[in-house]
């Protein structure tokens, strides 16, 4: 199978000065544990360096998905993106399948 898994998802917006921060992970496996991270991440504009700003986690023992939708007040001056990690697991806590990737960036 040429599919790529798990199948994850990350959006990012500001709205008055308030981060929506959405992420979700998706397997092909059942009798699973799906675990999605999102953390936030700022840099000050005009650099390069990110540092984390929080992150939440779902755990979802026995499911294929699993979600992340989250706010957070920011400040202006910087540049925001998300970071999604998605990591499968089996019954015994075995990593089956894991992935990551990055929002756009949104500078505020």
């Amino acid at each position: 199978d040429a599919s790529i898994w798990p199948i994850v998802r990350c959006y990012l917006n500001i709205n008055a000065g308030m981060a929506e921060c959405f992420g979700s992970g998706c397997s092909q496996h059942t009798d699973t544990t799906t675990i999605v991270k999102v953390t936030l991440q700022k840099r000050a504009t005009g650099t390069t360096k990110w540092s984390q700003v929080c992150s939440w986690s779902d755990t979802q023992p026995g499911r294929t998905y699993a979600i992340v939708s989250e706010e957070k007040s920011v400040s202006k001056g910087y540049d925001y993106r998300i970071l999604i990690k998605c990591t499968i697991t089996d019954s015994e806590g075995v990593i089956k399948e894991t992935d990551s990737m990055y929002s756009c960036v949104i500078p505020y």
